[in-house]
């Protein structure tokens, strides 16, 4: 199965005092995020459970590997892959392409939040079950100018704070939490293609 990591477009009508701002918990309705006694600086960290009872924990490790090796391609995502099966875990270093979601004519100045989302994604492994969780998501923009690149619309490490700095302009504080939208959307994405994967993998493996 091919996956492809969402490449999402990113701008903004910068009309201030009248357009209206989803919160972050709002943009991450559904998801399992870990808080850390109510520390909003802490990193954005979010997880989901596969049950798979029939299933080892060297069988999960088998399966989780090869879908890693077709879903992260070459060129595409990775960057690094520490595996260890006696531990029971995989982590992959990875990068979400960032867009603002909302785009026309109007509010091609939010192509300054245009750019990478670089996160690890770490699986841990038990007899039966599975964790899928993926945290340390670092935006970084790609506006360019002629005199180099310029860096004033990095959101930076995305916390699990409803907006990071009260100080950015209405457009930034749109960009924050749009950019915890998409990032929630690929994860449940890659989550929902693991657990397919692994179903109808054990099935064939059944089927002999």
């Amino acid at each position: 199965m091919k996956i492809t990591i969402l490449f999402l477009m990113l701008s903004l009508i910068t009309i201030t005092g009248f357009s209206q701002i989803r919160t972050s918990r709002e943009a991450m309705q559904g998801s399992d995020v870990i808080l850390k006694d109510g520390d909003t600086t802490a990193s954005l960290s979010l997880f989901k459970i596969i049950e798979m009872p029939e299933l080892s924990k060297e069988s999960l490790f088998k399966l989780t590997k090869a879908w890693l090796s077709q879903t992260f391609r070459a060129g595409v995502v990775s960057n690094n892959r520490v595996l260890d099966l006696e531990a029971g875990y995989i982590i992959e270093k990875s990068i979400l392409g960032y867009f603002y979601e909302k785009v026309n004519r109007v509010n091609t100045m939010m192509s300054r939040c245009n750019g990478n989302i670089y996160y690890t994604l770490r699986i841990d492994f038990k007899d039966g079950r599975l964790r899928f969780l993926s945290t340390d998501y670092i935006h970084q923009s790609i506006d360019w100018n002629m005199f180099g690149k310029i860096t004033n619309y990095d959101l930076g490490r995305i916390t699990v704070a409803e907006i990071k700095n009260s100080e950015w302009p209405n457009y930034m504080k749109k960009c924050w939490i749009d950019a915890k939208k998409q990032i929630t959307e690929a994860h449940e994405a890659l989550y929902e293609s693991l657990k397919e994967y692994i179903i109808k993998s054990s099935k064939s493996d059944n089927n002999w």
